[in-house]
């Protein structure tokens, strides 16, 4: 019995992650971290921010795109007339001047979720999220597994 619980929770636990990976997939959603100070106070450093590709930008909200070889988060404040974006960040108070035009196939997304997380770079990346993953799962097993031998102890000499 408690070895169908054990098989049984390590199936949704694989569901959830595919399920996950399909969901994120399909609503194109990313992850960054943010590293300076240029959008305090709404994002802190250390913010995560999670921004979807699927979700139409407009004006002053937070957008993450690619500028200058870095992904930067910036708020959208305008368009140019060649059709590129003026972005600015919330602590900044002058527009942003980046060497290259930023036009909106440069945009990775527009931030749906943001989270105060003082987390390692390394928890970010996809070897420390498996590392997250087979700890969570590992954990799951050891409790199972416990709870099983409790079971067969208590009826064994009960």
């Amino acid at each position: 019995m408690m070895r169908q619980t054990l098989v049984y929770a390590l199936l949704v636990s694989v569901m959830v992650i595919v399920i996950g990976g399909i969901a994120a997939h399909t609503f194109k959603l990313s992850y960054y971290r943010i590293n300076s100070g240029s959008m305090e106070p709404d994002f802190p450093v250390g913010t995560i921010v999670i921004a979807s590709g699927a979700v139409p930008m407009s004006l002053h909200q937070a957008i993450t795109f690619k500028a200058d070889e870095k992904i930067v988060t910036h708020v959208l404040v305008g368009y140019n007339p060649d059709g590129s974006l003026i972005t600015r960040g919330i602590a900044n108070s002058t527009q942003d001047d980046w060497r290259t035009p930023i036009y909106p196939k440069d945009v990775q997304g527009r931030v749906i979720l943001r989270f105060l997380l003082f987390a390692p770079t390394f928890w970010l990346s996809l070897k420390g999220a498996m590392v997250m993953i087979g700890l969570g799962q590992t954990s799951l097993a050891f409790y199972l597994w416990r709870r099983m031998n409790r079971t067969r102890f208590t009826r064994r000499y009960a």
